[in-house]
């Protein structure tokens, strides 16, 4: 069985601290909390487990980093409006 890595756990700390702030607005006492519980909570088990899981719980992090980065960003490139538009609509002509 592989040995436990306290740098990879602290690196999941990391990413999981970014990953967290991602998260859509919400208030900020809650956000505060759960960040704090997650970081702490991956730190502890990762520095707990095999390194191989660790570095997979890493990536696993990491690409759901970029993942949300390019969502934000390709938003950003091409607005999608969800509201109909009343401007056309045959409420808006009486």
């Amino acid at each position: 069985m592989g040995k436990a890595d306290l740098y990879l756990a602290l690196l999941v700390g990391f990413l999981t601290y970014v990953m967290a702030n991602l998260v859509p607005e919400m208030p900020e006492a809650a956000k505060t909390l759960m960040v704090f519980f997650q970081v702490i909570l991956s730190i502890v088990i990762v520095s707990q487990i095999a390194s191989g899981v660790g570095l997979y719980w890493a990536a696993g992090t990491l690409v759901g980093i970029v993942d949300k980065l390019l969502l934000r960003l390709s938003l950003k490139l091409w607005p999608v409006s969800v509201e109909p538009s009343l401007q056309n609509s045959s409420l808006s002509h009486r």
